[in-house]
């Protein structure tokens, strides 16, 4: 099975728990391989999202496959108004 490599970038809840969001981390995990992660913290947001002015942004690049993404994002779908404001699942080249 071949393994292209993808970048996602979510914004959670800036009022997220840490207990919370290790959890979050620790669910998206099975979806992606060889992953690398990077909390860049909390930052404003352009414009409102479900009444947040300010998001906690995780970025993680990770190697993967459609069938990979697809349940990504439903995982993702599934928790889109609780802790996770938004999302977005690119394809790299590097």
């Amino acid at each position: 099975m071949r393994f292209n490599k993808y970048e996602s970038v979510v914004i959670l809840s800036p009022k997220i728990t840490q207990k919370a969001k290790r959890t979050f981390l620790e669910q998206v995990s099975p979806y992606m391989k060889y992953m690398k992660i990077e909390e860049l913290g909390i930052k404003k947001l352009a414009y409102t999202v479900l009444d947040h002015d300010e998001g906690d942004y995780v970025v993680f690049r990770y190697c993967g496959n459609s069938r990979q993404n697809k349940k990504l994002e439903n995982f993702y779908k599934a928790k889109k108004g609780k802790e996770l404001l938004k999302y977005i699942i690119v394809s790299r080249e590097d």
